[in-house]
């Protein structure tokens, strides 16, 4: 008869469970203390308050500490279970008893996942029983709950899938955490680093977009991109598909990981890398990354010395080729355990110097004009301008035509720009343009400019009535029942600040019939931030202030604010009038 394939052992099961016993209750109990156990005390107290009120924050904060919770017992778990491939006396006894590969691979990876996703499992329960009591929706908790659970053990697979992936690449059990911590951020860190590189010599490259390759760094995504959404009416999980992709991103892993261990040379523990035919990939990385870190600190450190095109470019290869050698030979100082790797080597590595002339030549006289290369206007859906200091955004077809216009002009001057100092807050002023396009990628641009007619373009552009009615319409509308405090704010003749409280009826009154008019007359502009202190006024520094709040229909959701800050300037003359004649307050004649 023919025998089959078993992919499960009870006896290597059961004695890593046995084994580890106290990593899944230290697991356990870490987050009993986190939950159940506060929600308990709050029952204890009688608190009568709605499911939403007395869990909602609690839930919340466990659901962003689960992604670092997961993390963390990722790697672990894998240590434990995995542990066995570090040592030749394990390894040896491992593969002397009648047990297939397949058999000891499924048995740890189940002894590994199986505890912990029990642990999650009781963790819920007892908090969806300790939260029971009268006035408190059930139905609600439990659905947070479930929820809970299920983010914390699809998270937790998806780290210690990773894991059991690189436990399956390396057979020393330092390297393991090391390799790890490395594979959840060397793609979005030298992605970051290549950017910088470019910041420094391609002419408005000065502002960073959002990484393209964040998703590689699924502990950075998951933590930014998941949260919980609760209300009396609805409780919901932001960004479930990125969870799903890394579910089956990690169904990969696994099995790449079980392919991996049915070739895998017992006989490699001990060393960094387990797979031979990885090896240049791993020594590659290695340089890769230690070339472009300490060229960029390098050049960082010695480039203050020098101007000249060619001096950066010398610079920043010697910073790129010193870091290559580091890289280079101390991989291959890992991967032989041996110091005696200089010769026969230099081949490889001349190579590599040949690869980072290359890329500082690219970098330095930005081979592939990128400061030229702006998005067509049909494909732009919306620019930011500014972000930084609150932010423009310019949606109008018009708008768009004008600012992309502008900054061609920045582009075509750019050899008067290139060079300046921008912590000469004098003579300089930064322009930042992000542009978001209809395809959902996001390029931005930075210039340090001279305050000169271009800059002045760019904020005639941000004078248009759309764009300055956009920065004065917030997320809460202002009516008489979300005004929550107003006032009017005005220096006297002495210096002092002086401040009225206005009433809701007259800050809307305010809003609608004196600012929106200035603002429909062009009389309201933006502000030039490098020109302020300089520009005359016959009028002192004034200012509205608006706070509003949104009270939900649901006595269970959170209030939300919003506030505006309308600056009074010489031009708005609806507002100045609006003032002198509901405050009996003249702004070109204030006296002490």
């Amino acid at each position: 008869m023919k025998s089959k394939i078993s992919f499960f052992n009870a006896g290597i099961f059961k004695s890593m469970l046995k084994r580890f016993w106290p990593l899944w209750t230290a697991y356990f109990a870490v987050w009993f203390m986190s939950l159940p156990l506060p929600s308990l005390v709050v029952r204890l107290q009688g608190v009568k308050e709605s499911a939403v009120t007395v869990v909602a924050a609690a839930m919340k904060t466990s659901v962003g500490a689960s992604v670092v919770s997961a993390f963390v017992m990722g790697i672990l778990a894998a240590m434990a279970v995995f542990g066995f491939l570090y040592n030749s006396r394990s390894c040896g006894m491992i593969s002397s008893t009648p047990v297939r590969r397949e058999a000891v691979f499924c048995s740890a990876y189940l002894a590994g996942a199986l505890p912990v996703i029990a642990a999650n499992l009781l963790i819920a329960v007892l908090n969806w029983l300790f939260t029971l009591s009268s006035g408190i929706e059930g139905a609600c908790i439990f659905k947070m709950n479930a929820i809970l659970f299920a983010v914390n053990s699809m998270e937790f697979l998806i780290f210690f899938s990773i894991a059991a992936f690189i436990a399956m690449l390396t057979a020393n059990i330092v390297a393991l955490p090391v390799l790890y911590l490395i594979f959840n951020f060397v793609f979005l860190g030298m992605e970051y680093v290549v950017r910088m590189l470019y910041g420094m010599f391609v002419f408005g490259y000065n502002e960073l977009p959002d990484c393209v390759l964040e998703f590689m760094s699924p502990l950075v995504y998951l933590f930014t991109r998941i949260s919980l959404n609760a209300s009396q009416a609805t409780i919901s999980l932001t960004n479930w598909s990125a969870l799903l992709g890394y579910i089956i991103a990690a169904v990969v892993l696994t099995a790449a990981a079980l392919l991996l261990y049915r070739k895998r040379r017992m006989e490699s523990a001990g060393d960094v890398i387990a797979v031979k035919s990885l090896r240049p990939v791993f020594k590659f990385c290695v340089t890769a990354c230690a070339a472009l870190c300490f060229g960029l600190l390098f050049f960082v450190i010695i480039s203050t010395l020098f101007t000249s095109l060619s001096m950066s470019m010398l610079i920043l290869s010697a910073g790129l080729i010193i870091g290559a050698f580091i890289g280079y030979f101390a991989s291959e100082m890992l991967l032989k355990k041996s110091f005696h790797v200089f010769k026969g080597n230099w081949k490889g590595f001349v190579i590599t110097i040949i690869l980072c002339i290359v890329f500082a030549f690219v970098c330095v006289t930005d081979l592939f004009d990128l400061s030229s290369q702006l998005p067509d206007i049909d494909d732009i859906e919306m620019i930011v301008c500014n972000r930084e200091a609150g932010g423009y955004d310019v949606t109008e077809r018009s708008d768009i035509e004008a600012i992309l216009k502008v900054n061609k002009a920045i582009i075509d001057d750019r050899d008067k720009y290139e060079g300046l100092d921008y912590t000469d807050y004098e003579s300089v002023g930064y322009v930042s343009l992000r542009y978001k396009l209809k395809d959902g990628r996001v390029i931005c641009r930075g210039y340090t400019l001279l305050i000169d007619d271009n800059y002045k373009a760019y904020y005639a552009a941000l004078g248009s009535v759309n764009i300055v009615k956009s920065c004065f319409t917030p997320e809460i509308p202002v009516t008489v029942q979300n005004v929550y405090d107003a006032s009017f704010e005005y220096p006297s003749g002495s210096g002092e600040l002086n401040s009225i409280s206005l009433t809701p009826e007259q800050a809307v009154d305010f809003y609608e019939n004196a600012l929106m008019k200035d603002i429909e007359n062009g009389a309201k502009k933006p502000h030039i931030p490098e020109m302020s202190s300089t520009a005359g006024t016959d009028t002192p520094d004034s200012y509205v202030y608006i706070e509003l709040v949104s009270v939900p229909d649901a006595p269970n959701e959170e209030d939300t604010y919003d506030s505006l800050v309308i600056e009074i300037d010489a031009d708005c003359t609806e507002c100045i009038a609006w003032v002198k004649a509901n405050l009996n307050i003249d702004l070109h004649n204030i006296d002490g």
